[in-house]
């Protein structure tokens, strides 16, 4: 049976949507008031209300209705279980999705334990040689003290200054050259040799560094050696001693706990100032933390 309505037709086998099952109940209601309408007119000139029509005496109506209602009920019915956890075709392709992102997520978890391993394998050799480094430091430093406590010579071929020159061959570097023979060959043992007699004649040696200063000996030159009279030895600005008679060779024993970087010879007479050799004897270097 096919019902008809203001809205199209309809087959048993259709299944329309749940928003039609309030149309149809609409529908029943107005047929239902039309047959009362009816009966009601036919005995209009009876007092009392006519007996409301029976609903089996419209039976082909009510069956199709019945089975319209049925029919939506188990649409209404699908459609909820779909909702509550039917499988539809889009909860399996949300199920497939949920799975490919689950393996996707076991093969970072897999992938994060593989590099977690091999940076723990690259942490511990990093550790290692970060000790074997610090043991090699070590012992550096147990080497580089024991050198900076060593007396030694720390002049040799050092930067020389002097405020004035006799001539080119009386440089102040002949001072740290390492050439001091008593012999009155200045060719074969050049003096360092000041180009004025004026008082304040200077001669300076840069160790580069701060050392702490031991010993100073300045040799002589050996045919005339009496220009070193009147000449003071400095450390920095510390006074180390001063030349009062002819000699050889000057030792200047310095007292503990000098540090100087420069060491210079003023000559305080109005007088020639030259020497064959300056050597200075000293530890460290030092940094100015270290200078104790």
């Amino acid at each position: 049976a096919v019902v008809s309505t203001q809205s199209g037709h309809y087959g048993r086998g259709y299944k329309p949507t749940h928003q039609y099952c309030a149309m149809f109940i609409v529908h029943f209601i107005v047929l239902l008031t039309s047959v009362q309408t009816q009966a009601a007119q036919q005995n209009s000139d009876v007092l009392e209300p006519p007996p409301l029509t029976p609903l089996h005496d419209c039976p082909e109506e009510l069956s199709d209705l019945q089975l319209l209602i049925r029919e939506e009920s188990l649409s209404i019915r699908e459609e909820m279980f779909t909702i509550l956890g039917g499988r539809s075709l889009g909860e399996s392709y949300l199920l497939d999705t949920v799975k490919e992102l689950a393996n996707e997520v076991r093969q970072l978890q897999q992938l994060i334990r593989t590099n977690q391993d091999t940076v723990a394998g690259q942490l511990n050799e990093v550790q290692a040689n970060e000790e074997r480094i610090l043991e090699e430091t070590a012992r550096c430093t147990e080497m580089i003290d024991l050198a900076r406590s060593e007396v030694r010579l720390i002049s040799h071929h050092k930067r020389t200054w002097q405020n004035s020159t006799h001539s080119p061959a009386y440089f102040p570097d002949f001072v740290v050259d390492g050439v001091y023979t008593r012999e009155s060959d200045q060719g074969a043992n050049p003096i360092a040799h000041t180009g004025s007699t004026d008082r304040n004649q200077v001669l300076m040696i840069d160790l580069g560094e701060r050392f702490k200063i031991h010993t100073i000996k300045v040799w002589n030159r050996f045919d005339i050696n009496d220009n070193m009279l009147g000449v003071y030895v400095y450390a920095d600005e510390t006074l180390v001693g001063g030349v009062a008679e002819n000699q050889a060779l000057y030792n200047f024993d310095v007292r503990d706990g000098v540090f100087a970087r420069k060491v210079y010879l003023k000559q305080s007479r109005a007088d020639w100032l030259n020497a064959l050799e300056v050597q200075v004897f000293g530890t460290g270097p030092y940094g100015e933390d270290e200078m104790l």
